[in-house]
């Protein structure tokens, strides 16, 4: 937990956009990296959208992460069902919990700190989709919808094997979202817990992989900024490496 915390006023200025612009990017920062003020701003935070109980009870029991969204849990399903719902719209496909644009929302696959993924599906193109939702306390602030806007679109910019795409991001909606192929594949972090240590040729293929994707951020002039096994994807049917989480 970060040793510096911005004061309640502090954090209300920022909420109600009357804070300056490099307080704003210190907070939003912040806010990237600390569950306490997470949870803070969410409590100070005015929404009508039936959300703010379900955040709270994902803050307090301590399962907000703050990396790739983790897989959820049997016993956490149904309240994330209820979070997710509470903002789709409604739907008449029976194989889906609610509808965010044009995709039909299937499930929720995963959670994190700074929102919850959904397995969706794009009828237009016959294709599932993950989609990205921005949780509430950050979206309640201007400067960090903007930067998640300018982050999703600097990371789209990038066309590499290894970074994964961004095929749209959204500001419109009342929670910021952005939408990733729906790719069946687990984390380095994870295959490390199941696998332990790897063999020297992994780490090296895995190595080359992921210089190549942060090479090609470069290029756009863009930094990840929190490199870490957490946020590489190893697709197993073909073993490649997708650096994700620009953050």
């Amino acid at each position: 937990m970060n040793a510096w915390h911005p004061s309640d006023d502090v954090l209300r200025l920022v909420l109600d956009e009357h804070a300056d612009a490099q307080t704003d990017e210190d907070v939003t920062s912040h806010l990237d990296e600390c569950e306490y003020c997470q949870t803070r701003i969410e409590q100070f935070a005015e929404s009508s959208h039936g959300i703010r109980e379900s955040l709270r009870r994902e803050t307090m029991s301590g399962s907000l992460a703050l990396d790739t969204p983790k897989l959820a849990k049997p016993s956490e399903t149904a309240w994330l069902a209820d979070f997710a719902v509470s903002f789709l719209q409604p739907t008449d496909q029976p194989d889906a919990i609610g509808k965010l644009g044009e995709f039909e929302v299937q499930s929720v696959i995963g959670h994190g700190g700074m929102g919850i993924v959904l397995k969706g599906f794009q009828p237009e193109l016959n294709r599932p989709v993950a989609i990205k939702v921005m949780s509430p306390h950050l979206a309640s602030i201007g400067t960090a919808r903007k930067r998640f806007l300018r982050e999703a679109q600097a990371t789209a910019a990038i066309v590499h094997p290894n970074v994964m795409p961004i095929l749209s991001v959204s500001e419109s909606a009342t929670l910021p979202y952005l939408v990733m192929p729906y790719v069946a594949c687990r984390t380095l972090q994870q295959r490390i817990d199941t696998e332990g240590p790897l063999p020297i040729t992994d780490v090296l293929r895995i190595g080359i992989q992921v210089a190549a994707a942060l090479a090609a951020a470069h290029r756009q002039g863009l930094v990840h900024r929190d490199v870490k096994p957490a946020n590489i994807l190893i697709e197993p049917a073909v073993d490649r490496t997708m650096l994700t989480d620009f953050g």
